[in-house]
């Protein structure tokens, strides 16, 4: 099979490789160069809905002198979670990627402690913003690419 030419506007200086896998030239960053802007876009939306539910479940907090519980809100969000982070490789920057895997990660931390019944940990708000401010570049993102 022999691997698909893709146009670009980029400065050649700036490549660094062609990805094994989908054949796309690789920037120094890791970023896939001469990609259609709506594949892209597609990207950024399921990082966008990926992350909203990391942020939304990591800032619920029960109320005051009340149990930590696991319930079928928490459930719900905690399975829109559940992605192949690879999907992203390429398309979304790799610090809101790993942004969002520490984020996946303090997530099951929580549900466990709520399973249990356990205190949870402070919010942690540096995930909730660093996700927040990612969320925001890839809505903009969206809006360049869509132009």
């Amino acid at each position: 099979m022999t691997t698909p030419v893709i146009a670009t506007k980029s400065n050649f200086a700036e490549i660094h490789g062609i990805d094994a896998e989908t054949g796309y030239l690789i920037d120094i960053d890791g970023a896939f160069l001469g990609v259609r802007p709506a594949i892209t876009a597609v990207k950024y939306e399921l990082f966008i809905s990926t992350a909203t539910a990391a942020a939304r479940l990591l800032r619920a907090r029960p109320v005051a002198g009340t149990a930590a519980v696991w319930s079928a809100s928490h459930q719900r969000l905690f399975d829109a979670l559940n992605i192949d982070l690879g999907q992203l490789r390429g398309h979304v920057h790799h610090d809101a990627t790993r942004w969002l895997r520490d984020a996946i990660v303090q997530a099951r931390v929580e549900r466990r402690l709520r399973q249990e019944g356990k205190p949870l940990p402070a919010r942690n708000v540096v995930y909730i913003r660093a996700l927040v401010s990612e969320i925001r570049l890839a809505q903009a993102g969206i809006v360049r690419l869509t132009a």
